[in-house]
């Protein structure tokens, strides 16, 4: 029943019933709480110590410590304190799946709650798909509401929805799955999102590398390669062509001007960074580049996970950032190859759920690159995962 639960909580969180009821917001933040409380005092195989004591604990409280000192440093404390509070909500979030998702089963369940979520999103908001020549804001979803913010979590449920194709046991399950990979894939380009975009490439060519089948991995990247040919629109294409002439595109150079702030910022501040929440108050008043005006270039976004922590939070924040993608990948790595010693009948499906999470891991790491999304739940929900 706590399980379920956390299933809604989720459902709270990505498609945000309150917008519709307002009546509801309150309702997801009791639940929130309440589900909270109830896995604090459940037993399962994974205990509250082990799970703040493993390396993804540590990790997520050293983050919330991070963001309580921006609250009694920064400049303005309101904008850290709400960082504070969807921060602490968010480790809220990781503890309950690091407690409650402990067997293949439940992580299963996991996977196609959250990959039926977005597509939930996606037939609330039909013209990604149906108009993909137009770059259209997402309505009534909280933090996906850019295109590009929808594309990053599109491409973290990705691995999950490939995870379910490749263990689904009947012929049926086999072909829905296959479904909704496309249309997944189809959504990101629907969005015309170049991090998307070499996030979907980073995460095929890491399924393909670590598959046992290449030359069928071929054919399915070639299969995958012309749909995306024949529905992508020109516009599509030639928001492609501007990743290799940044310099002379403007999205993109304005990006590197607002990076080397972002550092300027980190050097000045390389304990404690500017403060959480405060990256774009200081590139307007103090870091923007000289000759430029408000009207010229207004108050920025950072536009990356890396920078953004790495100005808001210092250099500490790079390092926990850096050190959560990391320190999974490795230790995956291992465990990838100790499978070698798990019984024959279930070696598949634990390497393919190592594999889930290394991809929906380089998923985050790829286009977050390119978004500010360090302050969405991904990196909390893929931490919970890994711990539990």
């Amino acid at each position: 029943m706590v399980f379920l639960g956390l299933l809604v909580v989720l459902a709270f969180e990505y498609v945000r019933p309150n917008t519709w009821v307002p009546a509801l917001a309150p309702v997801g933040t009791l639940l929130a709480l309440s589900v909270f409380s109830l896995s604090v005092i459940s037993k399962t195989e994974n205990k509250n110590s082990s799970i703040l004591n493993d390396k993804n604990g540590l990790l997520m409280l050293s983050f919330l410590g991070m963001v309580t000192i921006s609250v009694l440093t920064a400049e303005v404390t309101e904008f850290a304190f709400n960082r504070f509070k969807s921060v602490l909500g968010y480790v809220f979030l990781f503890f309950m799946i690091a407690k409650l998702v402990t067997d293949e089963k439940r992580l299963r369940i996991l996977f196609l709650v959250l990959v039926a979520l977005h597509i939930v999103v996606l037939v609330l908001n039909p013209k990604v798909l149906l108009n993909p020549e137009t770059r259209s804001y997402i309505t009534n979803a909280g933090f996906l509401g850019d295109g590009n913010d929808f594309a990053l979590s599109l491409c973290i449920v990705l691995p999950m929805a490939i995870f379910l194709l490749h263990t689904a046991k009947s012929f049926w399950m086999r072909n829905f799955y296959m479904v909704v990979v496309a249309a997944l894939v189809l959504a990101i380009v629907g969005t015309q999102s170049r991090g998307a975009t070499l996030g979907l490439g980073a995460i095929l060519l890491y399924q393909w590398l670590r598959s046992r089948n290449k030359a069928r991995g071929v054919m399915v990247g070639g299969a995958v390669l012309a749909m995306i040919l024949a529905f992508a629109p020109p516009e599509y294409f030639e928001r492609l062509n501007t990743i290799k002439e940044y310099e002379s595109e403007s999205s993109a150079s304005s990006r590197l001007i607002i990076w080397q702030s972002a550092i300027q910022m980190a050097n000045d501040h390389p304990i404690l960074g500017v403060g959480a929440g405060h990256f774009s108050i200081n590139f307007g008043m103090r870091y923007r580049p000289p000759g430029e005006s408000t009207t010229s270039m207004a108050w920025q976004n950072a536009h990356s996970i890396y920078f953004m922590i790495l100005a808001e939070l210092g250099y500490p924040g790079l390092l926990f950032l850096l050190t959560l993608f990391f320190s999974n990948w490795i230790s995956n790595h291992r465990r990838l190859r100790d499978t070698v010693r798990l019984p024959p009948h279930i070696v598949f499906t634990q390497q393919r759920l190592l594999i889930t999470i290394d991809s929906s891991l380089i998923a985050l790491a790829v286009p977050g690159a390119f978004l500010s999304g360090i302050y969405y739940p991904h990196v909390f929900i893929l931490a919970g995962i890994a711990a539990g």
